[in-house]
């Protein structure tokens, strides 16, 4: 009999030091996830007011930067429309609108460019388009395109809008270290005999080892008389050379064909009626890197235009 209630007795025993151990440990257990529960939220009451003024200088710095961009957009707008609102003959008003609207799209541009090894020019244009949306700006237009060479080289045609001026702006890199600056003009008040309404620019193809620009601008009337003038420009990182410029035509179209530039325009324009042409010319002009020559290659006679 004692030996059955020592066999009892020692399982007991046995039984209640296991339910003691497993007590001791939940215990245990549950004290030591208290203690990183209240450290928990120590380290958080801690961290809020960081978060929270990191959270604000977001906000302030996002704020900030929309101010910017707001105040940005009224200046450009305010000198586009004091160039639009000018008397034609008053050149000193519009030379300092225009000089104003300039300096802030130089700003855009040369941030852009300078702020990364290869810039998004997508981005920039989607931000300069941004600018054109005014009730007075029907003909607007700003975009910004690499002209390619040996060094890169960037233009910036800017186009104020029906019966105000345009312009182009060319960017190079420039000093020690290098960095993107305004390195040439082209308007109205640096060419004083420049025509400038709705002006456009078109790049000749040059062989790579060539470190020079060569390119067309495309300045007039884009309506069924297409009137035009068109002057063919060298630049070398440094100097802007005019080349060649034709004279006031009309019915003009032009093309690139390889490194060739094709200009078809009315060469014996009617007395009477501008509409109608007597007689239409094809000439074909390249540009001689060996002397730095532009020069016309061929002439043909082509058809009248429909109009």
């Amino acid at each position: 009999m004692t030996g059955m209630k020592a066999g009892r007795i020692i399982p007991a025993n046995q039984s209640v030091m296991n339910s003691e151990h497993t007590s001791s440990d939940g215990y245990g257990v549950c004290w030591i996830r208290c203690v990183w529960v209240f450290i928990a939220i120590v380290l958080g009451m801690a961290a809020a007011p960081d978060f929270a003024v990191s959270s604000e200088i977001h906000s302030t710095f996002h704020a900030g930067a929309q101010d910017a961009k707001t105040a940005t957009d009224a200046d450009f707008s305010s000198a586009v429309a004091a160039m639009a609102n000018s008397d034609p003959n008053d050149a000193t008003t519009i030379e300092k609108s225009e000089k104003k609207a300039l300096a802030i799209l130089d700003g855009l541009v040369l941030s852009t460019l300078n702020a990364s090894p290869s810039p998004d020019l997508n981005s920039l244009n989607t931000r300069l388009e941004s600018l054109g949306s005014h009730d007075h700006g029907f003909g607007e237009a700003y975009r910004v395109v690499r002209l390619g060479g040996k060094h890169s080289v960037f233009g910036l045609v800017a186009d104020f809008g029906l019966g105000s001026p345009s312009a182009i702006r060319l960017y190079a890199e420039q000093g020690s270290p290098a960095h993107f600056a305004l390195a040439g003009e082209i308007d109205r008040f640096t060419q004083k005999d420049l025509f400038d309404d709705s002006i456009d620019i078109l790049t000749i193809p040059l062989p790579e080892q060539v470190s020079d620009i060569v390119f067309v601008t495309v300045a007039g009337r884009t309506d069924q008389l297409k009137t035009g003038i068109f002057t063919a420009w060298r630049f070398d990182g440094k100097q802007l050379t005019q080349l060649w410029i034709t004279d006031l035509v009309s019915h003009s179209t032009f093309e690139l064909a390889g490194d060739n530039f094709i200009l078809t325009y009315c060469h014996d324009p009617a007395d009477q009626d501008s509409k109608v042409c007597q007689s239409m010319v094809r000439e074909k002009y390249t540009y001689s890197v060996s002397d730095g020559k532009w020069r016309q290659v061929s002439t043909e006679p082509a058809s009248n235009p429909k109009l």
